[in-house]
Protein backbone atom coordinates (compact mmCIF):
# COMPACT_ATOMS: atom_id res chain seq x y z
CA UNK A 1 0.00 0.00 0.00
CA UNK A 2 2.91 2.32 0.64
CA UNK A 3 3.82 2.21 -3.07
CA UNK A 4 0.19 2.92 -3.98
CA UNK A 5 0.17 5.96 -1.67
CA UNK A 6 3.41 7.24 -3.18
CA UNK A 7 2.02 6.77 -6.70
CA UNK A 8 -1.16 8.59 -5.71
CA UNK A 9 0.75 11.56 -4.32
CA UNK A 10 3.08 11.63 -7.32
CA UNK A 11 -0.02 12.32 -9.44
CA UNK A 12 -1.92 14.53 -6.98
CA UNK A 13 -1.40 18.26 -7.30
CA UNK A 14 -0.70 19.49 -3.75
CA UNK A 15 0.36 23.01 -4.72
CA UNK A 16 -1.64 25.38 -2.49
CA UNK A 17 -1.12 28.17 -5.04
CA UNK A 18 -3.41 26.30 -7.44
CA UNK A 19 -6.21 25.80 -4.96
CA UNK A 20 -9.24 28.05 -4.76
CA UNK A 21 -8.70 31.27 -2.85
CA UNK A 22 -8.70 30.78 0.90
CA UNK A 23 -8.12 27.02 0.62
CA UNK A 24 -4.92 26.47 2.53
CA UNK A 25 -6.23 23.85 4.97
CA UNK A 26 -4.03 21.01 3.84
CA UNK A 27 -3.56 20.11 7.51
CA UNK A 28 -5.07 21.20 10.82
CA UNK A 29 -4.91 20.57 14.56
CA UNK A 30 -7.55 17.80 14.65
CA UNK A 31 -5.82 15.79 11.92
CA UNK A 32 -4.02 13.20 14.00
CA UNK A 33 -3.75 9.50 13.10
CA UNK A 34 -6.44 8.43 15.59
CA UNK A 35 -8.96 11.06 14.51
CA UNK A 36 -8.21 10.69 10.79
CA UNK A 37 -8.63 6.92 10.98
CA UNK A 38 -11.86 7.28 12.95
CA UNK A 39 -13.42 9.82 10.57
CA UNK A 40 -12.37 7.72 7.55
CA UNK A 41 -13.99 4.72 9.24
CA UNK A 42 -17.18 6.72 9.81
CA UNK A 43 -17.29 7.75 6.14
CA UNK A 44 -16.72 4.16 4.97
CA UNK A 45 -19.48 2.91 7.28
CA UNK A 46 -21.84 5.78 6.43
CA UNK A 47 -21.51 5.09 2.72
CA UNK A 48 -21.67 1.32 3.29
CA UNK A 49 -21.50 0.24 -0.33
CA UNK A 50 -23.49 3.15 -1.79
CA UNK A 51 -22.62 4.38 -5.27
CA UNK A 52 -19.14 5.84 -5.69
CA UNK A 53 -20.72 9.20 -6.60
CA UNK A 54 -22.74 9.46 -3.39
CA UNK A 55 -22.26 12.84 -1.75
CA UNK A 56 -22.28 13.61 1.94
CA UNK A 57 -21.75 16.60 4.23
CA UNK A 58 -20.30 17.03 7.72
CA UNK A 59 -23.81 16.86 9.18
CA UNK A 60 -24.40 13.41 7.70
CA UNK A 61 -21.42 12.02 9.60
CA UNK A 62 -22.29 13.99 12.74
CA UNK A 63 -25.81 12.52 12.88
CA UNK A 64 -24.73 9.00 11.88
CA UNK A 65 -25.43 6.58 14.78
CA UNK A 66 -22.07 4.85 14.30
CA UNK A 67 -20.29 8.20 14.81
CA UNK A 68 -22.43 9.15 17.82
CA UNK A 69 -21.85 5.83 19.62
CA UNK A 70 -18.14 5.47 18.85
CA UNK A 71 -17.13 9.08 19.48
CA UNK A 72 -18.27 8.76 23.06
CA UNK A 73 -16.77 5.26 23.50
CA UNK A 74 -13.40 5.82 21.78
CA UNK A 75 -12.68 9.46 22.56
CA UNK A 76 -14.64 9.91 25.79
CA UNK A 77 -16.32 13.00 24.40
CA UNK A 78 -19.81 14.22 25.26
CA UNK A 79 -22.59 13.09 22.97
CA UNK A 80 -22.52 14.68 19.52
CA UNK A 81 -26.26 15.11 20.03
CA UNK A 82 -25.48 17.63 22.79
CA UNK A 83 -26.00 21.04 21.17
CA UNK A 84 -23.38 22.72 23.41
CA UNK A 85 -20.63 20.59 21.83
CA UNK A 86 -21.31 21.98 18.35
CA UNK A 87 -18.07 23.80 17.56
CA UNK A 88 -15.98 20.91 18.90
CA UNK A 89 -17.61 18.37 16.61
CA UNK A 90 -17.66 20.61 13.59
CA UNK A 91 -13.85 20.82 13.69
CA UNK A 92 -13.48 17.17 14.71
CA UNK A 93 -15.22 16.05 11.51
CA UNK A 94 -14.52 18.88 9.06
CA UNK A 95 -10.75 19.17 9.50
CA UNK A 96 -9.98 15.53 8.59
CA UNK A 97 -12.41 15.74 5.66
CA UNK A 98 -10.63 18.88 4.41
CA UNK A 99 -7.27 17.11 4.62
CA UNK A 100 -8.63 14.09 2.74
CA UNK A 101 -10.04 16.43 0.10
CA UNK A 102 -6.77 18.32 -0.28
CA UNK A 103 -4.99 14.95 -0.57
CA UNK A 104 -7.40 14.02 -3.40
CA UNK A 105 -8.84 11.05 -1.51
CA UNK A 106 -12.19 12.86 -1.35
CA UNK A 107 -13.69 15.28 -3.82
CA UNK A 108 -15.05 18.52 -2.36
CA UNK A 109 -17.57 20.97 -3.78
CA UNK A 110 -19.28 24.00 -2.32
CA UNK A 111 -23.08 23.80 -2.55
CA UNK A 112 -24.59 26.90 -1.04
CA UNK A 113 -22.84 27.33 2.29
CA UNK A 114 -21.99 23.64 2.72
CA UNK A 115 -19.05 21.60 1.52
CA UNK A 116 -20.15 18.34 -0.05
CA UNK A 117 -17.81 15.39 -0.35
CA UNK A 118 -17.53 12.34 -2.60
CA UNK A 119 -15.03 9.51 -2.44
CA UNK A 120 -12.36 9.63 -5.15
CA UNK A 121 -10.08 6.89 -3.80
CA UNK A 122 -12.04 4.29 -1.84
CA UNK A 123 -8.96 2.05 -1.61
CA UNK A 124 -6.97 4.72 0.21
CA UNK A 125 -9.93 5.77 2.38
CA UNK A 126 -10.48 2.16 3.45
CA UNK A 127 -6.76 1.71 4.18
CA UNK A 128 -6.81 4.79 6.44
CA UNK A 129 -10.01 3.62 8.14
CA UNK A 130 -8.54 0.28 9.20
CA UNK A 131 -6.33 1.55 12.03
CA UNK A 132 -4.26 4.45 13.37
CA UNK A 133 -1.03 2.96 12.05
CA UNK A 134 -2.35 3.09 8.47
CA UNK A 135 -3.54 6.66 9.01
CA UNK A 136 -0.07 7.50 10.33
CA UNK A 137 1.55 5.94 7.22
CA UNK A 138 -0.78 7.97 5.00
CA UNK A 139 0.02 11.20 6.88
CA UNK A 140 3.80 10.63 6.71
CA UNK A 141 3.77 10.14 2.94
CA UNK A 142 1.26 12.98 2.46
CA UNK A 143 3.34 15.44 4.51
CA UNK A 144 6.60 14.38 2.85
CA UNK A 145 5.06 14.96 -0.57
CA UNK A 146 3.56 18.29 0.49
CA UNK A 147 6.91 19.49 1.87
CA UNK A 148 8.60 18.43 -1.37
CA UNK A 149 6.06 20.50 -3.35
CA UNK A 150 6.61 23.52 -1.09
CA UNK A 151 10.40 23.20 -1.15
CA UNK A 152 10.56 22.93 -4.94
CA UNK A 153 7.65 25.25 -5.80
CA UNK A 154 8.55 28.09 -3.46
CA UNK A 155 12.31 27.59 -3.39
CA UNK A 156 12.19 27.11 0.38
CA UNK A 157 13.70 24.60 2.75
CA UNK A 158 11.06 23.89 5.39
CA UNK A 159 13.63 22.33 7.68
CA UNK A 160 14.50 25.84 8.89
CA UNK A 161 12.38 28.25 10.96
CA UNK A 162 13.23 31.11 8.59
CA UNK A 163 11.78 29.31 5.58
CA UNK A 164 8.70 28.32 7.57
CA UNK A 165 8.09 31.98 8.46
CA UNK A 166 8.63 32.93 4.80
CA UNK A 167 6.09 30.31 3.75
CA UNK A 168 3.50 31.64 6.21
CA UNK A 169 4.05 35.11 4.73
CA UNK A 170 3.60 33.84 1.16
CA UNK A 171 0.37 32.07 2.13
CA UNK A 172 -0.93 35.09 4.02
CA UNK A 173 -0.41 37.33 0.97
CA UNK A 174 -2.37 34.92 -1.23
Amino acid sequence: MQDLLKQHFDRADLDIRKQISGYSRFMDQKVTPDVLSFIADCVVNFLGGKDAGTTFVVGDIWEFSYFVKNTMAVFGKPSPENKTAGSEYDKFIAQPLKTLAFAKVLGENKVGRKNTYTVLRSDILEFISQNERNAWRFLVIYKERFIHVINSGYGLDLSTNTSFDELKEVIRKR
